[in-house]
């Protein structure tokens, strides 16, 4: 993580899990067995959870995702991104367990442009029982 024991950049946005509008079946905001906010159940391939942003000017983001997934169920792709706009895809770790929170994980850049907005996070595969535990994103300018 770049930021170890550093303060974020100012300008820098965390989108939690209990802030995301998730849609799809059997996807939810939900308390892990290890005390953490996270979105979870996501055993709906088709489910996605989105965050609405309004800036009064565009502005490049260097984005970070951090969530639990034990090993068995590693592997599934998914994207992050503005709907209509930037998008970066990746695959999910294993973390361990559900509830063992990865470090922030650098994905890449997008731009958010000025005005209203919504960053989603979709499964493009599922690859065991469930994509993730989906705890943040953070934006940091760049």
């Amino acid at each position: 993580p770049p930021f170890v024991g550093e303060p974020l950049p100012a300008g820098t946005r965390v989108l939690h899990a209990s802030q995301a509008v998730v849609q799809g079946n059997s996807i939810q905001c939900l308390v892990d067995e290890g005390g953490q906010m996270v979105i979870g159940d996501w055993t709906d391939p088709s489910a996605s959870a989105s965050w609405d942003l309004t800036l009064a000017t565009g502005q490049t983001y260097a984005v970070e995702i951090r969530y639990g997934c034990p090993r068995e169920d590693a592997g599934s792709h998914y994207v992050v991104g503005i709907e209509g706009g930037d998008e970066l895809r990746a695959q999910v770790w294993n973390t361990g367990m559900w509830s063992s929170l990865s470090p922030w994980f650098m994905l890449g850049r997008i731009h958010v442009p000025a005005g209203r907005s919504h960053l989603v996070v979709r499964s493009l595969n599922m690859a065991g029982g469930g994509v993730m535990h989906l705890s943040a994103i953070r934006l940091l300018p760049v």
